[in-house]
């Protein structure tokens, strides 16, 4: 675990400024006789030790526990339970942890980790040596704990030139290739096998290129090296690819021996002549866009950058791209045609840039839906491969349907260390006719003064923020971060159920004002509340009930401008662990003038952003609320009081409520994130779906055919490439299932795509998580 994957500002100083007694925290663990085959939702014990082998004492560490797909740790894993131990210099601590497993998860081999410090809350001289992995079977499992051998691999750069994946016929190529052990046991000696094929199976037609043998690979490391291979003479042009096969003999007994292969495609534009690239040197025309705009309503524009790209070897005339509006990433003849666009021509190994506006089409429906790119669409040029001329974006569809439409949004502004009083803008994803929006507190690992985010000129889509110090200190800060909540006013219901709310209030000329919800919520919500446009440096403290709330404006003790009545902008988040991103976690605890812990009791990312403010008010005395650190499972508060009558800074302690929330767009609803069958009336078979669904690593697609007839079930990502085939030919009556492994797919959406012999097509979405 690194320091700077939280605070890379701050990384430099804090090494520098790092005292020459520092601890060195690890920790072995083990699951419990009977406990390392389970069931989903089952309850284990894990029975820990912590040993400092540093020279200095360090406390209230925590000790956080997670399920995992592998042995190492990371984003992707499910936080299970967390505890703190105290460890003096040379001295070791043991303890053992109850918690229950995930309930839904299917059969298979997994881990449980114990991990000590996981956010990198203390300094140590090793950062390297605080995991602890325990297998454990799930069912049935997949044969125990053991190794799990994965190849990848890729074609060496080589000095710039046309590169070696495209060599001619006798010449050779590099690959760079890394074989990894993902299992929980060290693996035995093994061979790396290369082949040469023209598509991405293994089979008896392959011809074999090369064998490196390795001498095993331990659990959880990587063997990386390079080879070179030479291309058969004789081949002819065309695509072909590269195979790599780790254990090919099956020396090595592993958990899962469906996912040692790999493939890199290299095309041959020379040689053998006439084969399957044309015979001869030919344009090669590849498309690739993004969205630079946000998420648009039926009606509206949106604009993408694109580049056409040729790599073959002679020069294009003229050619079209055409922009198409799909409810896929797949071109058909029943997709929109948006927008045509000439261009001249594209030189041999160039590419065209440039960027193009279209329109979504009026009606459509809220959802997530394509835009395909073709180029070459009218088919002016004769190319070496015609079928690499699409591409797709996606883009979310937010119109008054319902369902999934963005409410509203969370970002940070990075404060530099600039001159007191600047206002600086910050521009809005996209317009709203009512934004909201509270900036409640800062985040800073540094000690600084205390200081009040302060927002003013909000407009549809704009607003300015300042951090302003206390007139009695008027100074600067150094870097540090505001998150910033911005809501469409209204009441809103999240993605996970849970219900937000947002509006204004005015406050009379003592600050004072009343917050009132539209209904009771369930227990007290979490309250955020922003002073918009005023003069003075304020600070909103809350009191806050369930049924309402109460916001009083408080300046610095020593006095300021009078408060004239004010506008206060208000948001009240429904508190609980959620299941969705934003917010993860709305809860309240109790803080005060010292550094106070907190878990979330969830795991969020490395970029979660963190809203605080005080929900009562015990002590009168203006006080701001600081995030002095923030992790994957918890944070640390702060309540920090000015001293401008006087240098008394203790503070009663107070209720303090915070969110987290993963930065990006708040949604009302999840229901539209997974997409509906889409079915031609006339299909004769459908696609069912997948389960489990997201899927880790396998699957099974299930799909129903009407009448016995041929079909074809493929699966693409979502710019429209054609990722496995899974079903092809004739089906008999009824309901079949096919196997799928994802194990080795990135993390994303992908789309099921069934076409009968008609040509009817029907559509289901998979999510692979990582």
């Amino acid at each position: 675990m690194h320091l700077s994957r939280l605070f890379p500002l701050a990384l430099v100083a804090l090494v520098a400024a790092a005292p020459a007694a520092q601890p060195d925290l690890r920790i072995s663990s083990f699951l419990e006789e009977g406990d390392q085959q389970a069931e989903a939702g089952d309850r284990v014990t894990v029975e820990y030790t912590v040993t400092n082998s540093g020279d200095q004492d360090v406390e209230d560490v925590p000790v956080a526990f997670y399920f995992s797909n592998d042995a190492a740790f990371d984003d992707g894993d499910q936080f299970l339970e967390a505890e703190e131990v105290n460890v003096e210099a040379g001295e070791s601590e043991g303890d053992s942890e109850q918690f229950n497993l995930p309930s839904g998860i299917a059969d298979g081999d997994y881990f449980v980790l114990a991990v000590v410090d996981p956010n990198d809350f203390v300094f140590e001289t090793d950062e390297t040596n605080n995991v602890g992995a325990n297998a454990i079977t799930i069912g049935e499992g997949g044969g125990g704990p053991g190794p799990d051998l994965v190849v990848s691999a890729s074609v060496a750069p080589d000095d710039g030139d046309v590169g070696t994946s495209r060599p001619d016929a006798g010449e050779d190529v590099t690959l760079d290739y890394t074989v990894s052990n993902v299992g929980g046991v060290n693996s035995g000696s093994l061979t790396l096998r290369f082949y040469f094929s023209s598509d991405t199976a293994i089979d008896g037609a392959d011809e074999v290129l090369l064998d490196i043998g390795n001498d095993g690979v331990d659990a959880g490391d990587n063997a990386d090296d390079s080879a070179t291979v030479t291309i058969p003479e004789g081949t002819a042009d065309g695509t072909y690819y590269i195979l790599l096969e780790a254990d090919t003999f099956d020396e090595v007994a592993e958990t899962n021996e469906g996912n040692n292969t790999a493939s890199v495609e290299v095309g041959v534009p020379g040689g053998g002549g006439g084969g399957g690239g044309g015979g001869g040197s030919a344009a090669d025309l590849v498309v690739s866009g993004t969205l630079t705009s946000g998420d648009p309503m039926a009606g509206e524009d949106v604009t993408l950058d694109y580049a056409i790209s040729n790599v073959g070897d002679e020069n294009t005339g003229p050619l079209v791209l055409r922009f198409y509006f799909s409810a896929d990433p797949v071109l058909d003849p029943a997709d929109d045609v948006l927008l045509d666009i000439d261009n001249d021509g594209v030189d041999a190994d160039d590419e065209s840039d440039d960027s193009a506006t279209v329109t979504i089409p009026e009606g459509t429906a809220d959802g997530t839906y394509y835009i395909v790119l073709e180029v070459d669409a009218d088919e002016q040029v004769a190319e070496s491969d015609e079928d690499n001329n699409t591409a797709a974006v996606e883009v979310t569809v937010d119109g008054t349907s319902g369902g999934n439409a963005a409410i509203g949004e969370i970002g940070v502004f990075n404060w530099p260390e600039q001159e007191p009083g600047r206002f600086y803008p910050i521009f809005l994803e996209r317009a709203y006719t009512s934004p909201v929006v509270v900036a409640p507190s800062f985040s800073s690992e540094q000690v600084a003064s205390p200081a009040v985010p302060r927002v003013r000129d909000v407009t549809a889509d704009r607003f300015e923020i300042q951090l302003a110090e206390w007139p009695y200190l008027n100074g600067t800060h150094l870097d540090l971060d505001i998150p910033y909540l911005v809501v469409e006013e209204g009441v809103h219901t999240l993605d996970d159920g849970r219900r937000i709310e947002a509006g204004f209030t005015t406050t009379n000329g003592n600050g004072v004002g009343s917050v009132d919800y539209a209904t009771a919520f369930p227990a007290a919500p979490i309250v955020f509340a922003q002073a918009i446009d005023t003069d003075a440096v304020v600070t909103a403290r809350l009191r806050v009930r369930e049924d309402r709330a109460q916001v009083r404006l408080v300046q610095q003790e020593a006095g300021g401008p009078s408060l004239a009545p004010a506008t206060v902008a208000w948001v009240a988040i429904e508190a609980g662990v959620g299941s969705g991103s934003r917010p993860a976690v709305a809860k309240r605890v109790r803080a005060g003038d010292s550094i106070t812990r907190t878990r979330y009791g969830t795991t969020v990312s490395t970029s979660a952003l963190i809203l605080a403010a005080t929900q009562s008010i015990a002590e009168a005395d203006p006080v701001t609320v600081r995030v002095r650190l923030t992790g994957r499972i918890g944070a640390r508060l702060l309540l920090q009081e000015e001293r401008s009558a006087d240098d008394e800074t203790s503070h009663a302690q107070e209720l303090v409520g915070y969110a987290v929330f993963e930065p990006g767009t708040l949604r009302s609803s999840s229901s539209a994130r997974v997409a509906p069958v889409r079915a031609s009336s006339e299909a004769s078979a459908l696609v069912m779906g997948a389960r489990p669904n997201p899927v880790r690593g396998r699957a099974v697609v299930a799909f129903e055919v009407a009448e016995a007839g041929t079909v074809r079930l493929d699966v693409f990502d979502t710019t429209g490439r054609r990722v496995t085939t899974l079903a092809d030919g004739p089906q008999t009556a009824g309901t079949h299932e096919v196997p799928l492994d994802a194990s080795r797919w990135s993390a994303g959406v992908y789309l099921v795509r069934l076409v009968d012999g008609a040509g009817a097509v029907t559509t289901s979405q998979l999510t692979v998580l990582r």
